[in-house]
C-alpha cells in the first residue's frame, strides 16, 4: 500500500480530496435564501422562459443561470454533491496545469506544488471558501466557472509558451467554456478576457500573426461580455439593490467618496481575508536567492504584521469595517471622517504592503505573468466599485483574487532550487492553513 501511494501520490491525493469533499457536501442542503428561490423558479417554468425572464428582469449572467437551472431542475442535491466534489478536486489541477505551461511541462509529478494548490483553499477566509465552494448556488457560479476558466485558457497558454500542445481541437471545448465563463461572473469574465487579450497581443508582437481560432475565441468572449452587459435586467437589479442594501446617501456619493469606500474595502480584504496569500509571496521572496537583504527584511516585517491578528493584535488589520455584516443592509456608509487614527494607520500600512508586493514580484521573476496575475487579483475586486452590493455580496467576491494569488505562489515555488527549502515552504503552507482553519472553528461550528 505504501509503495502504491508513493508511485501514485497525485492520484491518491485527488481521490482523498474528492472523498473528503463529498463527505462534507453530504451534510449540505439547499439554503432557505437564493437556493430556495432558484429551486422554485427552475421547477415553475421551462428552460427558455427561465433564461428570458432572468435576462429581462434580473441579470445578464446567462451562462451561470443556465448551469443553475440545469442543476436545480434536472440534477438535484445529490448530483450537486458529486459534481461539486469533483470540481473542488479539479480546480487545483487546473491552476497548476497553467502554472506549468511556461515550463513546457518539463517537471513531472509536482506533488509538493499540488499539496500547496490543495491547501491553498484553507489559506482562504472560511467564509470566502464557504460562499464560493460550499453554498450550492455560489459554488455553481464561482467554483464551477473557475474550473471552466482554467480549461478555456489552455489554448492561449499553449500558444504563447509554445508547449507543442496547441491545436484547433482545443477550441471544441475552449470556446463553449469561454461563453459560459464570460456570461457567468464578471470578475472571471475580466480575468479570461484580459489574459486572452494579452496572449493575442503577445503572439502578434512575436510572430506578426495570430491563429484564427484564438481570434475567434477572443471575439466570442467580447460579444458575450457585451450581450451580458446590456441585459435589461442589469439596470432593474441595480435599482433594486440600491433600495435594499445601502442607504440613500450611496447614490449621492461623489467620485472621490466612492473611490474611498472602494479602496477601504479592497485594502481591508487584503489585510483580513487574503493576508495569508501575501504572507506566502513574501516568504517565497525571502527564500529565493538574489534578493537584497533590505527587501527581505521588509518582507519579513510585513509578514509578521499580517500574522498578528491571530494573536488578537488588530492594529495592522482593522480599517473600521468590522461592524458591517453582509447579511444585513447597512445603516450608514463608511467614510474617512469615521475612521480612527489606528484605522488610517492600518489602511496606509496595507497600501504600502500592496505596492511593495508588486515591486517585489517584479524583482523576483523575469516574467510579467506573476505581476499580471497580481494586478488581476486587485482589479477583480476593484470591479465592485460599480456595484451597490459591495458589502452585501460578502466574502465570495474575494474568491477570484485568492485563486490568482495562489497562481502567483505556485509559479514562484518553481524558482526554489533547493529541495529542502521547497519542502520547508510546503510545510509552512500546511501549518499556516491549519492555523487559519483552527482559528475559525467557532465560525464553522456556527454555520453547521
Amino acid at each position: 500500500m505504501i509503495e502504491f501511494v508513493q508511485k501514485n501520490r497525485c492520484r491518491f491525493l485527488a481521490a482523498v480530496s474528492f472523498l473528503c469533499a463529498f463527505a462534507v457536501f453530504c451534510f449540505i442542503h439547499y439554503s432557505d435564501g437564493d437556493d430556495a428561490i432558484f429551486d422554485e423558479a427552475a421547477h415553475s417554468m421551462d428552460f427558455a422562459a427561465y433564461l428570458k425572464t432572468r435576462y429581462l428582469t434580473w441579470t445578464g449572467r446567462m451562462g451561470g443561470e443556465a448551469l443553475i437551472y440545469c442543476v436545480f431542475r434536472f440534477g438535484g442535491i445529490w448530483f450537486w454533491r458529486v459534481a461539486n466534489a469533483a470540481m473542488l478536486t479539479l480546480l487545483p489541477f487546473g491552476i497548476l496545469s497553467l502554472v506549468y505551461k511556461p515550463l513546457q511541462n518539463k517537471i513531472e509529478a509536482p506533488f509538493r506544488s499540488l499539496i500547496v494548490a490543495f491547501f491553498g483553499f484553507l489559506l482562504m477566509d472560511i467564509m470566502t471558501f464557504g460562499h464560493a465552494c460550499v453554498w450550492v448556488n455560489g459554488s455553481i457560479l464561482y467554483l464551477w466557472c473557475a474550473v471552466a476558466c482554467t480549461f478555456a485558457l489552455r489554448p492561449v497558454a499553449d500558444a504563447v509558451f509554445e508547449t507543442g500542445a496547441f491545436s484547433k481541437k482545443q477550441f471544441y471545448y475552449a470556446i463553449p467554456l469561454t461563453l459560459l465563463v464570460v456570461m457567468s461572473i464578471e470578475q472571471l469574465a475580466m480575468v479570461l478576457l484580459g489574459f486572452l487579450a494579452v496572449g493575442v497581443f503577445t503572439l502578434y508582437r512575436r510572430k506578426k500573426s495570430v491563429s484564427k481560432f484564438l481570434l475567434a475565441q477572443l471575439a466570442v468572449a467580447l460579444v458575450a461580455f457585451v450581450v451580458s452587459a446590456v441585459a435589461p435586467g442589469n439596470g432593474l437589479r441595480t435599482a433594486s439593490e440600491l433600495q435594499r442594501w445601502v442607504p440613500a446617501g450611496y447614490a449621492l456619493l461623489s467620485v472621490p467618496e466612492h473611490l474611498f469606500i472602494t479602496l477601504q474595502w479592497l485594502v481591508s480584504s487584503f489585510a483580513n481575508e487574503l493576508r495569508l496569500f501575501f504572507v506566502a509571496i513574501w516568504l517565497l521572496g525571502i527564500l529565493l536567492p538574489g534578493i537584497a537583504p533590505k527587501l527581505k527584511i521588509a518582507a519579513g516585517v510585513f509578514a509578521v504584521a499580517a500574522l498578528l491578528p491571530y494573536l488578537h493584535v488588530n492594529l495592522f488589520a482593522d480599517m473600521g469595517l468590522g461592524y458591517i455584516d453582509p447579511a444585513f443592509p447597512i445603516d450608514h456608509l463608511p467614510s474617512f471622517a469615521l475612521m480612527t487614527g489606528c484605522n488610517v494607520f492600518a489602511m496606509v500600512w496595507w497600501i504600502a504592503a500592496t505596492v511593495f508586493t508588486a515591486f517585489y514580484l517584479r524583482l523576483l521573476t523575469n516574467s510579467l505573468l506573476p505581476l499580471l496575475a497580481f494586478a488581476g487579483a486587485i482589479l477583480s475586486e476593484c470591479m465592485m466599485y460599480f456595484s451597490p452590493t459591495i458589502y452585501a455580496s460578502g466574502e465570495r467576491v474575494y474568491f477570484v483574487s485568492c485563486l490568482l494569488l495562489l497562481f502567483v505562489v505556485l509559479g514562484m515555488i518553481q524558482k526554489l532550487k533547493s529541495e529542502k527549502i521547497k519542502t520547508a515552504f510546503v510545510a509552512a503552507v500546511v501549518v499556516f492553513s491549519a492555523m487559519n482553519a483552527l482559528s475559525q472553528v467557532p465560525i464553522i461550528l456556527s454555520k453547521i
